[in-house]
């Protein structure tokens, strides 16, 4: 007989700019022999196991990036892009810091080095921070941010495990799985609307707004020249409209083709990593596009995260929403089993105050500080299931995880409704 329930659905948050993290203590739930050897402890459940496992978690990540800088020669609110002020309320994002505020220096007292975002998370430490959903000495899984700058550019996020077996680590990453949404219906204004004139996609929707145009010609080699006014930022991917017809190119519906992204922009001066995609380059007078806005529509999702190792055939599995997207093997012969340690999710357990050496400017003796979430590769979000099996499995529920008793080693509800 099934119970029915509605309400409001639970699950365990770590929000923006937490430290936090749920401990698996060894030595609370296994017995001692009496010497400090694990090897002969009485283990059971997950500790004790050896071999092939599966392991998969419903999670929603948080968006870390933040819109955390602006250019201060440019009116974000007054170009196409339309980028406007970041916002500092949400649970759910990292709060922005504004240009103007970052360049203010150390002289003023609103400097960056007194912003509690930016001594939390760095800007820099944004675009490549990993947030720890799983650890243990043997095997961790984790979101790996992979973006080249923080401005109308959410986090975007690879999966990333590793596996130990004896002395060998087997490090494997997926490519970027978890994307914002882009694009927007059209909004006309007399200030800059028309730059949105040709960025639309066959659906409707303002994919790319133009936001140069270059004075000088690029031919895939070092870079080229724009107006000095211009929202172009290191690290933006730039695109050119190219299409098969005149009839396409006026009708708004050709193709837009990468050619890099932006190593360095100073004064309309724009240098690029590198030159690929439009062939010949392209000539003074082209218009220079960037996507237009990004929105984390993530924050708002539950995805179905899995990993599966088969000990016989050291076959790596990552999974996304039940698809397989990434596949290695590792490389040593022996056999898997989880270290008979503390695990911990939600970040890599430096952030354990029984765990010493980590220096912090405010409270000793524990990771809450400056730089805290690099440190312990803090996950910022929500967790609604994991569970680990004993052997490799197929994904096929993805909403609700659905474990074999005889099988499991793990199992972890967050998600309650109200009663």
């Amino acid at each position: 007989m099934y119970e029915v329930l509605t309400g409001e659905q639970r699950s365990l948050v770590f929000p923006i700019m937490c430290n936090a993290f749920v401990k698996m203590d060894y030595t609370d739930n296994i017995p001692n022999t009496g010497n400090a050897a694990t090897f002969d402890d009485v283990a059971y459940g997950l500790w004790a196991h050896e071999g092939s496992f599966s392991f998969e978690a419903l999670i929603t990540p948080y968006e870390i990036n933040g819109n955390s800088t602006h250019q201060t020669e440019v009116d974000h609110s007054n170009t196409a892009l339309g980028v406007g002020n970041t916002r500092n309320d949400s649970k759910k994002i990292m709060a922005g810091l504004l240009q103007e505020t970052f360049d203010l220096g150390v002289s003023d007292a609103n400097d960056s080095g007194e912003m509690q975002n930016e001594l939390y998370l760095s800007r820099a430490n944004r675009m490549t921070h990993e947030m720890m959903i799983f650890n243990n000495d043997n095997f961790t899984i984790s979101l790996l941010n992979s973006t080249s700058h923080t401005q109308n550019n959410p986090a975007e996020y690879k999966i990333k495990t590793t596996v130990k077996i004896g002395t060998t680590t087997k490090t494997t990453t997926s490519d970027i799985v978890i994307k914002p949404s882009q694009g927007h219906s059209f909004r006309y204004n007399s200030t800059n609307g028309s730059d949105l004139f040709a960025g639309f996609n066959k659906a409707g929707r303002v994919m790319f707004a133009k936001v140069a145009t270059s004075t000088s010609a690029f031919n895939n080699d070092v870079g080229f020249i724009v107006g000095a006014t211009n929202p172009i930022v290191v690290g933006n991917e730039l695109f050119v409209k190219t299409s098969d017809t005149d009839a396409n190119a006026n009708k708004g519906a050709g193709h837009f083709t990468s050619f890099g992204k932006v190593h360095s922009s100073s004064s309309g001066d724009i240098e690029m990593v590198n030159g690929v995609g439009v062939d010949a380059g392209f000539g003074a007078g082209t218009d220079i596009y960037i996507p237009t806005y990004k929105h984390a529509s993530y924050i708002d999702q539950m995805f179905h995260v899995g990993f599966t190792f088969n000990n016989k055939t050291k076959k790596i599995g990552i999974y996304l929403n039940g698809a397989l997207i990434k596949e290695d093997t590792h490389t040593a012969s022996g056999t898997f089993s989880f270290a008979r340690t503390d695990t911990y999710m939600g970040s890599n357990g430096l952030n354990d105050r029984t765990v010493s050496g980590i220096n912090d400017a405010h409270s000793s003796g524990t990771a809450s500080g400056s730089s805290a979430a690099t440190t312990c590769k803090q996950f910022m979000g929500e967790f609604h299931e994991l569970a680990i099996v004993g052997k490799v499995r197929k994904f096929s529920e993805i909403d609700n995880l659905m474990p074999n008793l005889d099988d499991t080693l793990l199992y972890l509800r967050f998600e309650e409704v109200d009663l």
